[in-house]
């Protein structure tokens, strides 16, 4: 199971900050398909980025079967992106 609770992504610069994404929330059971679709600009690719392991939420977790990214560190990451797949 795949649990996304109160996910944020801010991207800082000195032109000012970029929120790409803002308090995503969701649950997929195990065999779900997702579909993540919306216009350009709304955060698609950075999500697909967080579940991936690629890259780190500003805020917010990610849970894959009861194991928190946060939690496992780059060995443990490198690992769990062997069990990941996505379909583009």
């Amino acid at each position: 199971m795949l649990e996304v609770t109160d996910l944020w992504k801010v991207y800082r610069s000195k032109a000012g900050d970029y929120v790409a994404l803002r308090g995503v929330s969701f649950t997929a059971e195990d065999d779900d398909f997702i579909a993540v679709v919306g216009p350009s600009d709304s955060g698609k690719t950075t999500l697909l980025n967080l579940l991936g392991a690629l890259d780190t939420p500003t805020r917010g977790d990610i849970v894959l079967d009861g194991v928190s990214y946060s939690s496992i560190g780059a060995s443990g990451l490198a690992d769990l992106r062997k069990r990941l797949g996505f379909v583009l």
